[in-house]
């Protein structure tokens, strides 16, 4: 077998090729004009080694126009070469699309759960204002009560009672209670 043969046998594997390339071409044409760009180059070169490959067969007497359009065993190769090619491309897309998905999912998610998050804190808050306001509320009543009562506003507020807690509670963490003898 010699090289030249096998080389320009591609010719047909080079067409197909080509024709992938102007399926890219024309799916890139709206997203985006340097793959546009791209792909139309990879599909003119494609094309002109076809074409180149095609003649330079015929006139090193591999065939002839009449034999060029039976496929002879490296062509078939090629075109095999081209459609594994093919199949892993769309293969990768289809797992480059599938993982998008799954991270604009994720996404989403994410951002659900934190707009969840906002809102609960700010409930939180809101309740914690609407207490406030009820304590100050209640402390202004409590202050008309006692002038109302006869209190000057100068006057000393009366001792504030202690709460009834266990000697064990009133203890330091970490500190051992007094003993009670």
């Amino acid at each position: 077998m010699e090289f030249k043969l096998i080389l320009f046998a591609q010719y047909p594997a080079l067409l197909l090729l080509s024709l992938l390339f102007l399926v890219n071409c024309v799916r890139a044409r709206k997203s985006s004009v340097v793959r546009f760009v791209v792909w139309m180059i990879l599909l003119i070169l494609s094309l002109v080694a076809a074409i180149v490959f095609c003649i330079l067969g015929t006139q090193a007497g591999y065939w002839t126009l009449k034999t060029l359009f039976p496929l002879k065993v490296w062509s078939w190769v090629g075109i095999a070469v081209v459609a594994i090619l093919f199949v892993s491309h769309v293969i990768h897309r289809i797992e480059r699309r599938h993982s998008r998905r799954l991270m604009e999912k994720e996404l989403r998610r994410a951002e659900e759960e934190k707009a969840e998050a906002v809102a609960r804190a700010r409930e939180e808050g809101r309740s914690e204002a609407r207490r406030e306001a009820e304590a100050e509320a209640a402390a202004e009543a409590a202050a008309e009560e006692a002038i109302a009562n006869g209190a000057t506003p100068d006057a000393p507020l009366p001792p504030i009672p202690e709460p009834d807690v266990p000697a064990d509670a009133a203890a330091e963490p970490g500190e051992t209670p007094p003993a009670e003898a």
